[in-house]
């Protein structure tokens, strides 16, 4: 089978993780994968040539609005012309840049569409016009385009069923997956814990890094030497930057930027935060628990199944600082605690998320399109 991943671009990101992850599988079980992208940033490029996956993109360089909405139907042809050349069986569309490109078509050159919604916005429930719009064209690829949809969540798939009537019986939840951790990893540091991280994209609405920063200055009252790593970039690196200096913190926070080898960060760490406001699934949680590193994190979306409060980590009201607060200093000063967290979160996370598991599943919905077509 021939599977096209098309995606908004291949920035750091957690769905762009899960489409790089899965194109992998694929590969690994024989078939074909090529990743499309509709812009041309590509921070996964030397995996996806080590991975034996095809890439190609769209490049588009301006913004997806409707002023350029005959820029908009140039790149639905650039597409069209890319499916009929290297001719898959299916495609598999994420995040919302493609359903502006591919709106209200029934198919891509004949070939059958799939999607994996990958969060639950704060459009979905909001009376702006714009989010208004960007609700109008989830419900058209929804009703018209996707020939089945999948949820990352059962949180996902809920407001699916409730906000947009999409009946839950044909909306499978299939979960995202943290990659394997490397075999030659350090050992993670023991004795006293100081050290705080977010793996995140560097944006301050959704991840809730603004959060992040009063919960260090709080910690940092009652624990002097405690230190924040934020890895990642994203659109707002520079608000960040100018946060951390306003609230003067620069001492006790280090950049780190986008990093291939995350795995390598985490294991450093002793609690990750995140506080975020809005979260399909929460990929970083995944990661982190994967290396037995306790989460503190928002009780949003999919967070709250990947994060099991109070046992492989904490979960909060997004906005509660104090709680953020407590929850952080507990685990590093309570080391009975920290040590059962970080063992219950490696036995969960490996568990109950891979990417075999999860490639099972779309195996089926693959088929159950192309049979549909």
């Amino acid at each position: 089978m021939h599977i096209v991943y098309l995606i908004s671009n291949l920035e750091f990101g957690g769905a762009q993780k899960i489409a790089v992850g899965l194109a992998e599988e694929a590969v690994r079980r024989g078939h074909r994968a090529t990743l499309v992208t509709v812009s041309g940033r590509n921070d996964y490029a030397g995996r996806l040539r080590r991975a034996g996956v095809d890439y190609e993109t769209l490049d588009f360089r301006q913004r997806l609005t409707w002023p350029n909405v005959f820029a908009i139907a140039r790149l639905r042809q650039q597409l069209v012309q890319i499916v009929k050349r290297i001719r898959p069986d299916v495609v598999h569309s994420q995040l919302f840049a493609p359903k502006i490109v591919l709106y209200g078509a029934r198919s891509l050159a004949g070939c059958p569409i799939v999607e994996t919604q990958q969060d639950n916005p704060p459009w979905w429930r909001s009376n702006s016009l714009g989010a208004r719009i960007r609700r109008h064209i989830d419900r058209v690829f929804l009703s018209r385009t996707s020939a089945c949809t999948t949820a990352i969540s059962r949180s996902v798939q809920s407001d699916l069923k409730h906000l947009f009537d999409y009946p839950g019986d044909t909306c499978p939840v299939i979960y995202n997956f943290p990659d394997e951790p490397p075999d030659d990893l350090p050992a993670r540091p023991s004795g006293v814990r100081r050290h705080l991280m977010m793996v995140t994209r560097l944006d301050v609405e959704k991840k809730g890094i603004d959060t992040a920063l009063l919960v260090l200055d709080r910690v940092r009252q009652v624990i002097p030497e405690v230190r924040l790593t934020i890895v990642g970039d994203g659109p707002h690196a520079d608000r960040v930057q100018q946060l951390v200096r306003s609230r003067r913190l620069a001492a006790n926070v280090e950049f780190r930027g986008y990093r291939p080898d995350v795995y390598r960060e985490y294991v450093s760490a002793d609690v990750v935060l995140m506080p975020s406001r809005w979260e399909g699934f929460g990929i970083s949680a995944a990661e982190a628990g994967a290396v037995g590193v306790p989460v503190v994190a928002s009780r949003v979306g999919g967070l709250q199944e990947v994060v099991v409060d109070g046992v492989t980590g904490f979960t909060c009201d997004a906005e509660d600082v104090e709680a953020f607060v407590d929850r952080t200093i507990t685990l590093l000063r309570d080391d009975g605690l920290y040590t059962a967290m970080s063992t219950a979160a490696k036995a969960s996370i490996k568990e109950r998320f891979s990417v075999s598991a999860a490639f099972n599943r779309y195996e089926q919905v693959y088929e159950f399109a192309r049979r549909a077509a």
